[in-house]
């Protein structure tokens, strides 16, 4: 009984060493790291485009020498949607710089062979409104 007792204190100690504690502002998060120039992730905002009603995020994290691209989009249309890095900006996109997995049921994770600060800035992430219609915009956002 007492081992397991023991065995427990152990258990429980070692989980709230691994909470931190520390008195700094930056709830658990690495120094230097989060969101923001730099950071190791950047949040996209995803406007509609054309009146599409079509608005969402993207998510991207640094990985490796890569970025992980994570959309998901709200309203999201029920044909799977293809989505791209492009280089450009909203208001005239170029061709896809990346291309991402199909948006299915509302969301496309990828990784990208580009570092996340290569694509800050110059960058946008596309959502088009199907396979069928691959150059018709419906959701946009800058990455900074």
């Amino acid at each position: 009984m007492r081992s397991r007792r023991a065995s427990a204190v152990l258990v429980v100690a070692v989980a709230l060493a691994g909470c931190g504690g520390g008195d700094d502002d930056t709830n658990g998060a690495p120094a230097g790291g989060g969101a923001g120039a730099g950071g190791s992730e950047a949040l996209v905002d995803l406007t509609e485009v054309g009146g599409s009603g079509q608005t969402g995020t993207a998510t991207l994290t640094a990985s490796g020498d890569g970025t992980m691209v994570t959309v998901e989009t709200v309203s999201y249309l029920v044909d799977p949607q293809p989505a791209a890095v492009a280089k450009g900006t909203c208001a005239k996109p170029g061709d896809a710089a990346y291309e991402l997995a199909t948006i299915e049921d509302g969301i496309s994770v990828t990784t990208v062979d580009a570092s996340l600060d290569d694509l800050r800035g110059g960058y946008v992430v596309t959502v088009s409104k199907s396979r069928k219609q691959p150059d018709v915009l419906v959701a946009c956002g800058a990455i900074e």
